[in-house]
């Protein structure tokens, strides 16, 4: 009986892992992460140049600049070094407020690029306001400005962590499948064994006692029969088939003596025994 193929399941599992199940959890942190920024911009109040904002004592609010039109879909960044733009926040008493984290972000929403002018914090209730050289502002709020990050950042990070595991994980049950059914494809020709000889079936033996003939066989010989021209056992002449001829063969002929042939004469035969002379 032959082993069974091994191998076949690690492959396509490993498969299914690296070609849809890595890509899925990739997609799906993405999708959550660009939802979530969508949603926190959406809820954000916009502040016109020189407009003003109600803030309660010691509430954070994060300054996004509108820089321009940007492409279609949303996208969220954070990178490294400081905020490019640069926003003027005046309390209720005119007291000027300083950035907090000056971080760079930038986000794309509806079409609209913003990037980061820092995080302000109120030093107590009432309106403050904002002025920006590169004009409207989007400012988030509240304990949005905290989850802002963790809850964009989050999503996708978990989704590449996740498609980087499956993806790694699919690739080394793919070749540990791919080996396996290499060496149970192996095995299964090795107890096959090879193939019957020509002419002969499956599970037949020759019989005992049998040679292959080549050519045709001799006739069996003639048992009890004398053999022709050999002398019987009563000591007479010898035996022939009835119509064969007894007589002696003729003399084996002489070269011609003609004039033309080169050919010396033959001797004279010598007499007969008991002729006297």
């Amino acid at each position: 009986m032959k082993p069974k193929r091994r191998g076949l399941g690690l492959l396509i599992t490993g498969l299914v892992l690296m070609l849809l199940v890595a890509p899925l959890l990739f997609g799906i942190g993405t999708w959550y992460g660009v939802k979530h920024i969508k949603d926190v911009a959406d809820s954000a109040q916009t502040v016109s140049q020189g407009g003003t904002l109600t803030l309660d004592a010691n509430e954070k609010a994060l300054v996004m600049v509108d820089v321009g039109a940007a492409g279609s879909g949303s996208e969220f960044n954070v990178e490294t070094g400081t905020a490019t733009q640069s926003c003027d926040v005046t309390g209720p008493d005119g007291s000027a407020l300083a950035a907090t984290d000056a971080e760079k972000i930038t986000a794309t929403v509806s079409g609209r690029r913003y990037e980061s002018a820092g995080v302000f914090q109120a030093t107590g209730a009432g309106d403050y306001t904002i002025s920006c050289a590169a004009g409207p502002t989007k400012v988030i709020t509240g304990d949005k400005v905290e989850g802002m990050i963790g809850g964009t950042l989050l999503p996708v990070a978990l989704g590449f962590g996740g498609a980087t595991i499956a993806g790694l994980l699919g690739l080394i049950l793919t070749i540990v499948g791919i080996v396996k059914m290499v060496r149970s494809g192996r095995e299964r020709n090795q107890v096959g064994g090879p193939p019957p000889a020509y002419g002969t079936g499956y599970g037949q033996q020759p019989g005992y006692g049998q040679q292959p003939g080549y050519g045709q066989a001799p006739p069996p010989p003639n048992y009890g029969q004398t053999p022709q021209g050999q002398p019987s056992d009563s000591g007479g002449a010898p035996t022939y088939p009835s119509g064969a001829s007894t007589a002696a063969p003729p003399p084996p002929s002489q070269p011609s003596t003609g004039s033309g042939s080169n050919y010396p004469p033959p001797p004279p035969l010598p007499p007969p025994a008991g002729s006297g002379t």
